[in-house]
């Protein structure tokens, strides 16, 4: 089996906490015995050789790596036949607040985030089975923008593009008046989550019948009486 390279985790606040527990709700809902999880991080060692996984969780981590397809694909061996990958990722849509707070004040908006579309085709180009892609849309709520600001920083939402000039007082500032304030004095941000899951093929899913092995011809059926 390969070796897990290290991966990337998001701090442990409220929001991950949160996610985490819709993440688990979706894992209980699902059909089988996924008792032996495996969720991967910088501190995870590498499972035993052969050893294979019930379910594997991962919580935000395609977002914080430069290749998902390829971070996903070294996860895949550590996954038993019909085992189970379920995860989420920061989508398309996600911060508006703060995209037209960036073009008002003159800064880069935050980069380009994928959407549904984009994660149902990485699940099918690795061949994963029964594959399930949905939006859960997802709003917190600061005290004032700095530290709205701060919390997307930790949270690896507010990565700094190149070329986005130099970060004066003054731009810092105007960037902070841009961003839009309840009637309640407070700042909220808007976040898409994109949840999904799969199923590792195995012999005990259904399988697609062979082009040509139909019995009924179709062609008769639709025909014209």
């Amino acid at each position: 089996m390969p070796e897990i390279t290290a991966l990337p985790t998001l701090p442990h606040s409220p929001l991950v906490q949160e996610l985490a527990t819709r993440l688990g709700t979706r894992l209980a809902d699902m059909k089988g015995s996924f008792g032996h999880i495996f969720t991967p991080t910088t501190a995870t060692p590498a499972p035993l050789a052969g050893h294979l996984y019930d379910a594997l969780l991962l919580p935000g981590t395609l977002s914080l790596t430069p290749n998902p397809a390829a971070t996903l694909q070294n996860l895949l061996p550590y996954v038993r036949p019909e085992g189970v990958i379920l995860g989420w990722v920061l989508g398309e849509g996600s911060l508006p607040e703060l995209t037209t707070a960036c073009q008002k004040s003159g800064f880069t908006p935050p980069p380009a985030l994928p959407a549904v579309q984009d994660v149902g085709s990485l699940l099918q180009t690795l061949k994963l089975a029964l594959p399930v892609v949905d939006k859960d849309p997802l709003t917190v709520t600061f005290s004032n923008p700095t530290k709205m600001l701060q919390n997307l920083k930790q949270h690896n939402g507010l990565l700094r593009p190149p070329h986005s000039g130099l970060v004066t007082p003054r731009r810092w500032q105007a960037l902070l008046h841009s961003l839009p304030q309840r009637p309640d004095g407070k700042h909220s941000c808007t976040l898409s989550i994109i949840f999904f899951h799969a199923v590792i093929p195995g012999q005990g899913l259904p399988q697609a019948a062979k082009r040509g092995s139909g019995k009924v011809s179709m062609v008769k059926i639709l025909a014209p009486i």
